[in-house]
């Protein structure tokens, strides 16, 4: 038997063992749907948490939801990254900051594990050997960048809920290293557009990638749309916008220049990813007012008034309390798959490839109002995860493209050795095997929103009850909900607010 030959066997015999044997990473989406379906109609907290538990979608992990604080049988587990994720964010929506914090910080130690591993690992290797072999799945899931950031994210929120403010700091600056590694990552991989291409030539004539390329170009259109409403797949005005919520609050707590400082340059951050929000333009003039920036607030209310806003007013805020509504909206676009074929010279291969559905959301902007009826607020989007998503599958792409051509030319020569020795009955076999193990990567953190917004106001301190309300996509009255709120004079109060699916869930 030939060397070739013999690399033929072994392939499919390696591949038929990993398949027997479990070894793709267990698919955690195909065990959500029943939790999805409660989180977005059911409601409320009580009532999704039984749920959960009666159906045991993630068997023992929910036991672990249920422990108070830190679970003493906790064991480390690398591929339960998503699913500490999903019950990170859903504990938090429920007001439960303290076991949310305890899966974060779960989800946490993964990303950690992953990033602290050798260049080499004999586990890694064999993964990334068996997706080649048979597809994307058998790869551990380390989350995609922006997943990894809203970890922090979301973590630093329920460190400010917890009272924990340098704690929340800590965390802030834990995405913030996230977003500087992933643009030097990106500048470095700058080569990567034109590595697929060059890798489609180097496989020749023996495959024909004409039907393939016209379908991708189709997919790639609408979803290229999307990504290019933002920048990069790495920042995001939400960790901006949250970073300068706790760096004033710790500076009107403790004094210290460097914590206003700080909170202005996230603001200056978030205004140069969103140059034409005017919440945030309204906010850095009040800090820079602070900080006596006479030139800042000259070149900012220019810019504030060219977009129809005005500064706010001194009386405005003054010897009053602040209110920073954060509003989860929806839930981020999941993925899917699509089989287009590629024809080889002696057989038809089918490939299995990544798409991103649009995301999902019942509500398109939101009112608070007081209980005359009068409006106070209105939300203000600070980050479009949907469009995160699509630029991140973007950017990614190119590697994507360049695994499934790997598996292509891999399983082209296997099946074509196979035909070669077994006749037709092997032909069968290994188009059988294809059929079967030709599976998308289409794991994501399905409970991340579609789209985060924020209303952030001063008002005089008391105890009130204000009404919250959903509108619909052309701005009709869709749901409301009574949001009680104590007003501390100089203390900031944040109100986190969810809205998955046709429910309004509120967090404080």
């Amino acid at each position: 038997m030939t060397v070739r030959k013999k690399f033929s066997f072994f392939m499919l015999l390696s591949a038929l063992t990993i398949v027997l044997q479990g070894g793709c990473t267990s698919l955690h989406n195909t065990r959500l749907p029943d939790m999805l379906d409660v989180y977005k109609y059911r409601g409320p907290c009580k009532s999704t948490e039984a749920s959960v538990k009666d159906r045991a979608p993630f068997g023992n992990t929910f036991a672990l939801a249920n422990a108070p604080g830190r679970a003493d049988n906790y064991s480390f587990d690398e591929d339960k990254l998503l699913d500490y994720c999903e019950y990170g964010l859903l504990l938090q929506a429920c007001g439960d900051y303290k076991r949310s914090e305890y899966y974060l910080s779960r989800a946490r130690e993964i990303v950690e594990h992953f990033n602290n591993k050798a260049i080499f690992s004999v586990g890694e290797a064999g993964k990334d050997a068996a997706s080649i072999l048979i597809n994307d799945n058998t790869m551990s899931y380390k989350g995609e960048t922006f997943e990894r950031i809203f970890i922090d994210t979301y973590q630093a929120l329920n460190y400010y809920m917890l009272g924990e403010k340098k704690d929340a700091r800590r965390e802030i600056d834990r995405a913030y290293k996230l977003q500087n590694d992933e643009k030097m990552r990106l500048e470095d991989d700058v080569y990567k557009h034109s590595l697929a291409d060059e890798q489609r030539t180097r496989a020749g004539g023996a495959v024909d990638w004409r039907a393939f390329n016209s379908e991708l170009k189709r997919v790639h259109r609408s979803s290229d749309m999307i990504a290019d409403k933002v920048p990069n797949s790495y920042e995001n005005g939400f960790t901006y916008y949250l970073s300068s919520v706790i760096d004033e609050e710790m500076f009107d707590r403790s004094g210290g220049y460097r914590g206003l400082d700080n909170a202005y340059i996230d603001l200056k951050d978030a205004h140069a990813l969103l140059p034409r929000n005017k919440l945030i333009l309204q906010h850095l003039i009040r800090l820079a007012e602070k900080k006596g920036r006479v030139e800042d607030i000259k070149d900012y209310v220019k810019k504030l008034q060219h977009l129809g806003g005005m500064p706010l007013l001194s009386s405005e805020y003054k010897d009053k309390g602040r209110i920073v509504i954060f509003i989860s909206n929806g839930l981020a676009p999941q993925k899917d798959q699509i089989k287009l074929p590629v024809p080889l010279k002696n057989t038809l291969l089918f490939v299995a490839y990544p798409v991103l559905k649009r995301a999902e959301k019942d509500f398109y902007g939101f009112y608070l109002k007081d209980r005359a009826g009068k409006l106070i607020s209105e939300s203000v989007k600070i980050a479009d995860i949907e469009a995160l998503a699509n630029k991140n599958y973007k950017e990614k792409r190119p590697a994507v493209i360049a695994r499934i051509i790997a598996r292509v030319v891999a399983k082209g020569i296997a099946s074509y050795e196979i035909s070669e020795r077994a006749g037709g009955i092997g032909s069968l076999m290994t188009s059988i095997f294809n059929f079967v193990t030709e599976q998308a990567d289409v794991r994501s953190w399905r409970t991340l929103p579609a789209e985060i917004s924020v209303m952030d106001f001063f008002y005089k301190p008391g105890d009130y009850t204000f009404t919250f309300e959903g509108l619909s996509m052309r701005g009709a009255f869709r749901q409301r909900v009574d949001i009680p709120v104590e007003v501390k004079e100089g203390v900031t109060t944040i109100v986190n607010v969810y809205t998955p699916g046709k429910g309004i869930i509120v967090s404080k």
